[in-house]
C-alpha cells in the first residue's frame, strides 16, 4: 500500500510540475548600470540616458544589474523615462535568446500587451563582429567580450523593434 501511495504522489508531482511555468524575471524592472573605474557596476542616471536620446532613439543594454537573474537590463527606445535627471535610469530584465524564440515575461498580462510584450531581437553587434571581439583563441579579447556580456549572440529579449543600440 505504501509503495502504491508513493507512486501516486510521485506521479501527481510530475503532472503538477509539467503544468507549472518556469519562474523568470524577464520584463521585471531593473536599474541600468555601467562599469566604474574599479570594475564594479554603478547606476546610470536618467540624465545620462536622456542626453544620449537627444541624438538618436536608442536601445540600451547593460550588463551587471543585480536586479536581474542574468544580470542583463534593457531599455528600449520607446521606454517611458523618468523626469528627474538624478534618478537611477530604469529598464527591464532581459536575457540572451535564440533568434525566433519566444520570450515570456514574469507576468503573462505583459505578454498580451503590444507595448510590453518581449520578442527575441538583436541588441548588440552582428554575430561576426561579436566572434572577433570574443575570440576564445585570443586572451586579449577577454575584456572586450566581458563588455558585451560574454556572449557571441546579439539576440536578447526586448520590447519594441528599434535597430539602434547605445551599448552601455
Amino acid at each position: 500500500m505504501d509503495a502504491r501511495r508513493t507512486l501516486l504522489v510521485g506521479l501527481g508531482m510530475v503532472v503538477l510540475a509539467a503544468g507549472c511555468k518556469a519562474p523568470t524575471d524577464l520584463n521585471k524592472p531593473c536599474n541600468l548600470v555601467k562599469k566604474g573605474d574599479g570594475g564594479a557596476p554603478y547606476n546610470i542616471t536618467e540624465g545620462e540616458v536622456q542626453e544620449r536620446l537627444k541624438k538618436h532613439p536608442l536601445d540600451f543594454i547593460t550588463f551587471g544589474s543585480i536586479d536581474c537573474e542574468d544580470l542583463t537590463c534593457v531599455r528600449d527606445a520607446n521606454y517611458p523615462g523618468g523626469t528627474d535627471p538624478n534618478a537611477f535610469a530604469q529598464g527591464y530584465c532581459s536575457g540572451v535568446c535564440n533568434e525566433g524564440s519566444k520570450c515570456s515575461s514574469f507576468d503573462e498580462k505583459m505578454d498580451k500587451d503590444k507595448t510590453t510584450a518581449l520578442r527575441c531581437r538583436p541588441l548588440l553587434l552582428d554575430e561576426a563582429t561579436l566572434s572577433v571581439l570574443c575570440n576564445p583563441n585570443d586572451p586579449a579579447t577577454a575584456t572586450n567580450c566581458q563588455s558585451v556580456g560574454n556572449t557571441q549572440k546579439p539576440f536578447f529579449c526586448a520590447r519594441g523593434s528599434s535597430d539602434f543600440d547605445a551599448g552601455l
